[in-house]
């Protein structure tokens, strides 16, 4: 293979390179504007414990985090791409105009050689969240969780307040 024949050879790849990693990019934005779509209604911070401490019930809280989690690392992962992009880039640019300086013809991306996008990944969950400012606990619920509403005979019955929890280590203060 000659000099130019391998410089051309070189510039196709860095070119098919630069596409795939274009391909990830943008099906890593489509799945952080799915996660930020689906935690509009709750929000990335706080809001997922009521004044009492335990759980809202309205909220599936595990769904959230994993959600939550999921875009931090979507997040961090779109920056990795984003430089991996860029210096795929400044070697696509830098081999172009190595071929321009050498007089080499440029090569032109075929279709059929082309890398088939990879298909987007699935969601890790499809269950949509229910609006924190519905109309009742029973309408925020409503087909959204498998909990049961709950019995105002047995609600009755329950301590209007829990008793504080015991602190597994004293504060400075105490000692």
């Amino acid at each position: 293979m000659s000099g130019s024949d391998e410089l051309a050879a070189r510039t196709a790849e860095a070119r098919t390179n630069l596409q795939r990693l274009i391909t990830q990019k943008d099906q890593l934005e489509r799945e952080i504007e799915q996660l930020r779509s689906e935690l509009q209604p709750v929000g990335f911070h706080g809001g997922l414990i009521d004044a009492q401490g335990f759980p809202r019930a309205d909220l599936d809280v595990h769904a959230i985090l994993i959600k939550r989690n999921r875009h931090a690392c979507a997040q961090t992962d779109h920056l990795a791409i984003m430089k991996q992009i860029e210096n795929a880039m400044f070697e696509y640019h830098s081999l172009m105009k190595e071929c321009k300086e050498r007089g080499v013809p440029i090569p032109v991306a075929q279709a059929a050689s082309a890398p088939a996008p990879a298909p987007a990944p699935a969601p890790a969950s499809t269950a949509t969240l229910p609006s924190p400012v519905a109309d009742g606990p029973s309408q925020a619920r409503a087909g959204s969780s498998p909990v049961a509403p709950i019995d105002p005979s047995v609600a009755a019955e329950a301590p209007a307040a829990h008793p504080p929890r015991p602190r597994p280590f004293g504060r400075f203060d105490d000692v």
